[in-house]
């Protein structure tokens, strides 16, 4: 970043050093001379010389005796830099200071927040001069022990940030203190019972709370703070698109969202109106998802799941959609149990003829079943869609590979086993994904494209009560591209028992189920075909 000058053109760390060494003092933790100035905090404690006008907003607003602030972002807003910035202003600014920061996973716990703390932290030990180079001390750094685990914290004295994972409710409860501050990271995706266990430490003289999230659940503590208990907060949005490097157009400020990064994800994310783009980049809460499959909750909680999930050691299946021609993509979904583990996309080869280009698609598939494949393991799954000639072709061709794969074809257009319930199997296999798999608690890997895919359907019911998936005309002029990835994510986890090959658990008897060869199981409690028991089965294990 250039320099900051001064009056005389003199660099702004040289007048600060300048001012250190004229009072002749050696400074001490803790101070209270940035108690009611937290911007003077950042730029002259942890050398930030740039926030946004919304950023210096909201630690304005934290200095508010018990405060209660909320901040709704889009992605690449620097949400979790200030949050960590945040934190330690408050450790430095008084003798009892406590900082609580709680997040959904370990991960974002950890690889996230405590990781920006500590470059907060070092930074203010040493910094590299912007003009030379050259490493140099820092004029206050900051004191105390920093942990390298979050829930050992950051400890001088009485002062404290410690940090706990959202299922740690315990760690919630019974923190007293003169000044607490509690900071809930990606709070959309943490249990109300959270909230309730620290609630009754409010009662202290001067606790204050910040929540920090994207907006893609519409219900529980952090949407009711912006919604029907508006008054009692203060609210906050960080729009990706009011981002200094966008408005500028130029990097100002490393990191934070650019114009080009908007304009790849504009079409991923159906931009300007679509869920996803109003959640991650316009920092909105995507109203009006009662009559979709899948919301956006359901996927970003997926998406959460899928780092902290170890691959499960169930059998290998992997969903196959086959493109149909023009800017399709042919996609694979490899799953184990209640993890997709990738994603693999690729256009047709331009070949001569269909049959070349079956065989091409074929071979990539199975190049995806030979690198995953365990060694000893039974034989891997394709379920694919062999709808059309095209993957009619394509499903012959995979065929030929019996020895290492069991194939399922799966026609989208034909009658659902459950009659009563859906149509169609395209119907079946939409809500089956949502309703049984991920709803149970199935994880899916990060990718550009598949959140917009899985959350754009929406759906209607007919005359007799059956529910039907948005068609997929409607939903290419919604995208501008069909599901490919979604489709393949779905077929993934349909595990016909005709060819499942599940043992018995020790102590158990083997067991005969009436299958049918393409639709799935008989569900022994009534209600038709259970095609989802082997997706199931024994869970992430």
């Amino acid at each position: 970043m250039t320099p900051r000058k001064g009056r005389r053109g003199e660099p702004f760390l040289d007048r600060l050093y300048r001012k250190i060494e004229a009072t002749g003092v050696e400074h001490r933790w803790p101070s209270r001379r940035w108690r009611d100035d937290p911007e003077g905090f950042f730029r002259e404690v942890l050398l930030v010389e740039y926030l946004t006008d919304e950023q210096k907003a909201i630690p304005r607003a934290i200095n508010q005796r018990r405060a209660r602030v909320s901040v709704a972002s889009g992605h690449k807003m620097g949400k979790d830099y200030l949050v960590a910035g945040i934190a330690l202003w408050w450790y430095c600014s008084d003798e009892e200071a406590r900082v609580r920061a709680t997040a959904v996973t370990a991960q974002q716990l950890r690889d996230v927040f405590w990781r920006e703390l500590r470059g907060h932290f070092d930074r203010s030990h040493q910094h590299r001069d912007p003009v030379t180079g050259r490493i140099k001390q820092s004029p206050y750094p900051i004191d105390g022990k920093l942990a390298d685990l979050p829930g050992n914290g950051l400890r001088s004295g009485m002062r404290e940030v410690v940090g706990f994972t959202a299922d740690q409710k315990q760690a919630a409860s019974g923190i007293s203190g003169r000044r607490v501050l509690y900071i809930y990271d990606e709070a959309s995706g943490i249990d109300d019972g959270i909230f309730e266990a620290s609630a009754g430490n409010f009662a202290g003289d001067d606790a204050r709370a910040l929540m920090l999230s994207q907006p893609d659940r519409n219900e529980g503590h952090f949407y009711d703070s912006h919604h029907s208990k508006r008054e009692l907060w203060a609210c906050f949005n960080l729009d990706s698109e009011q981002s200094p490097n966008v408005k500028a157009g130029r990097a100002v400020v490393p990191g934070l969202a650019t114009q080009e990064w908007l304009d790849e994800q504009a079409v991923d994310w159906n931009a300007p109106n679509g869920p996803v783009w109003l959640v991650r980049v316009k920092g909105q809460f995507a109203e009006g998802g009662d009559y979709r499959v899948m919301t956006l909750a359901d996927v970003t909680a997926a998406e959460k799941r899928w780092a902290d999930m170890p691959d499960p050691r169930d059998r290998l299946v992997l969903g196959f959609d086959v493109a149909g021609g023009g800017m399709d993509e042919n996609v694979i979904a490899a799953r184990r149990g209640m993890k997709i583990l990738e994603l693999e996309a690729w256009a047709t080869p331009v070949l001569p003829t269909s049959a070349e280009r079956a065989r091409a698609n074929a071979v990539r598939a199975m190049g995806a079943v030979r690198r995953l494949r365990r060694s000893r393991e039974n034989k891997p799954l394709i379920v694919m869609d062999a709808s059309g000639t095209v993957g009619t072709e394509v499903y012959r061709e995979l065929l030929r590979f019996d020895t290492e794969v069991d194939v399922v074809p799966v026609h989208f257009g034909s009658p659902s086993p459950l009659k009563r319930e859906y149509q169609w199997m395209r119907d079946h296999l939409w809500f089956g994904f949502a309703e049984k798999w991920l709803a149970a608690g199935g994880a899916i890997p990060p990718d550009r494209k598949l959140p917009a895919e899985l959350t754009a359907p929406g759906w209607e019911r007919d005359e007799l009560g059956r529910r039907h998936v948005e068609k997929k005309e409607r939903l290419r002029k919604k995208l501008g591209r069909s599901t490919d990835r979604a489709d393949a994510c779905i077929l993934s986890v349909y595990e016909p028992t005709s060819v499942r090959h599940d043992r018995p658990e020790e102590g158990e008897e083997q067991t005969m189920e009436q299958a049918d060869p393409v639709y799935g199981a008989l569900d022994p409690r009534g209600g038709g075909f259970d095609p989802y028991a082997g997706a199931m089965r024994r869970g992430a294990s």
